[in-house]
């Protein structure tokens, strides 16, 4: 019984430390917020995002 809980709890640890990689991704279809908001167009369209 004892060897089961160290199992577990060893499987457990390591799904656990194994997806702090995808937590961190950016998104593909995202812009920085320097670039999209650089000139009036950018502007336009994140107040129009922001309304739909």
């Amino acid at each position: 019984m004892k060897n089961i809980y160290i199992l577990f709890s060893l499987l457990v640890f390591l799904v656990c430390t194994s997806c702090e990689d995808q937590l961190n991704l950016i998104p593909a279809q995202s812009l920085p917020t320097s670039e999209s908001l650089a000139d009036l167009d950018g502007m336009e369209t994140a107040v129009n995002g922001a309304y739909d």
